[in-house]
């Protein structure tokens, strides 16, 4: 079954992508005015650590997803380079079952990995930074949130399938309920003087209450639950060791992109906090927030396509490969330009409107804001890639990230530099190779011009506003 995503999906998922980001920044004049500021120092340090939990995915997420398209596209089987032949007409169902049944093992294994590291090493390590705090307050903030990464990773399978069927707003939905459900946790308990516990208590029930909704949507997608339960397997026939084998020449690929991407993002936060204060590394922090809010809502489109570029890849529909892919990079740049300037005029007097103490300055955020813009851009084309299930950027990606980390602790660390070494690091690191590179290779790969993809864009763009093209 071929993948068409409807204006449904792109509403849905612009709408998810804004509350998910803006979900923070909602929260973010409670958190300034109920913490204090090692507090919220803290808080960004939680959410490093909890990205760097989320690596244990090591790539089975987008694997799965890819996988699933497959399926559900009418995929004969799985391969580890490319797709076999597909029907459009039919979704192999005993083909998506037995990937599911794999997939509750592997996420088991995750999420118990991620949890031993979280109470073990993560401990340890906020014990460190926090001799300066008195109580037990950071250690119980630190259990909570530890737990909440657990079944986040546990049953984070049910959105990853939703996607890969192409029930973006489906997947969407859930994540509108559960982040509205997490704010109003949040400013209940912050005002009734939880603290940063109270923080870490709205993040596990937003993913509880996440999870669930995308599971029951999942089996309920075009009676999907139906039939998986008409497909009768022997325990022998789920063929979890083949399909792990499909699954793993990219999977490790994927992982090492995504760790690579954590090392060039998040990992900055982590080393700011060996070099700067806690307060510092919270300020830094918080323009690496609104810089990658406006990255990530920017990117809305590129959620809402990803699961058509994959049914077209498994349909070899080359004419919607480029046109989805022009939409997407037009739409990408159009959005990142007006959201940055939004942010340089409105942010940061709003932020110092609510805590001067946090004293932003317009030039980190800006640079802050171009990392970011690499970072997405890259992506856009990164993902088109993977689509075609070659990751054959995956080297590149990992140097470039280890000479961020190297350039980060030498200009930041040895030279002094502080943020302005940060920034440079990651900016260098991003120009040198990769942000060039792989725009150039897709360019190439489907004879389009850079003129031609924004000509291509702004048609597909403005045909959407007149009601007039749904890609299918």
């Amino acid at each position: 079954m071929q993948i068409q995503a409807s204006r449904k999906d792109r509403l849905w998922s612009i709408a998810g992508i804004v509350l998910s980001m803006s979900a923070n920044l909602v929260l973010l004049p409670a958190i300034l005015h109920f913490l204090d500021d090692d507090m919220v120092g803290l808080y960004y340090v939680f959410s490093s650590l909890g990205a760097i939990t989320g690596l244990f995915d090591f790539g089975f997420s987008p694997s799965v997803a890819r996988s699933i398209a497959y399926a559900w596209s009418g995929a004969s089987e799985l391969a580890a380079c490319g797709a076999g032949s597909a029907d459009p007409g039919k979704p192999n169902f005993v083909l998506m079952k037995r990937i599911i049944r794999t997939c509750k093992y592997i996420y088991l294994l995750i999420s118990s990995s991620a949890l031993l590291v979280s109470l073990s090493i993560g401990t340890v390590y906020i014990s460190s930074i926090t001799k300066s705090i008195s109580g037990y307050t950071p250690y119980l903030a630190w259990v909570l949130y530890a737990l909440a990464i657990f079944l986040n990773l546990l049953f984070g399978y049910f959105t990853v399938c939703l996607r890969g069927v192409g029930a973006v707003a489906d997947a969407n939905k859930a994540m509108v309920f559960s982040r509205c459900a997490q704010i109003a946790l949040s400013l209940i308990l912050l005002s009734a003087g939880a603290g940063l516990a109270g923080v870490a208590i709205a993040y596990l029930g937003y993913g509880i209450l996440y999870r669930l909704i995308a599971k029951r949507s999942f089996y309920r997608y075009r009676g999907i639950g139906r039939q998986l339960n008409a497909v009768t397997l022997a325990k022998s026939e789920y063929r979890i060791g083949k399909i792990l084998r499909a699954i793993w020449p990219n999977t490790w690929r994927d992982g090492l992109v995504t760790l690579s991407l954590y090392l060039m993002n998040q990992a900055t936060t982590i080393i700011a906090s060996l070099f700067l204060t806690l307060s510092q590394t919270g300020t830094y922090s918080l323009c690496v927030q609104l810089a990658a809010a406006v990255s990530t809502i920017s990117g809305a489109f590129l959620n809402a396509y990803l699961p058509t570029m994959q049914s077209a890849f498994a349909n070899r529909d080359v004419q919607k490969q480029r046109q989805v892919l022009s939409l997407v990079v037009f739409t990408y740049i159009a959005m990142e330009t007006i959201g940055t300037a939004l942010v340089l005029l409105l942010g940061i007097p709003f932020v110092r409107w609510i805590k001067p103490t946090y004293a932003i300055s317009a030039s980190v955020l800006f640079f802050v804001s171009v990392c970011q813009f690499l970072l997405k851009l890259v992506n856009c084309y990164t993902t088109y890639i993977s689509t075609t299930n070659r990751l054959i950027y995956s080297g590149s990606f990992v140097v470039t990230s280890l000479a961020c980390v190297l350039l980060c602790f030498a200009l930041a660390g040895w030279c002094q530099m502080g943020l302005a070494g940060l920034l440079i690091a990651q900016i260098l690191s991003q120009a040198a190779y990769c942000a060039w590179k792989w725009p150039l290779f897709v360019h190439c790969e489907l004879e389009l011009s850079v003129r031609h993809m924004f000509q291509l864009g702004w048609a597909q763009f403005a045909a959407l506003l007149k009601k007039k093209n749904d890609f299918g």
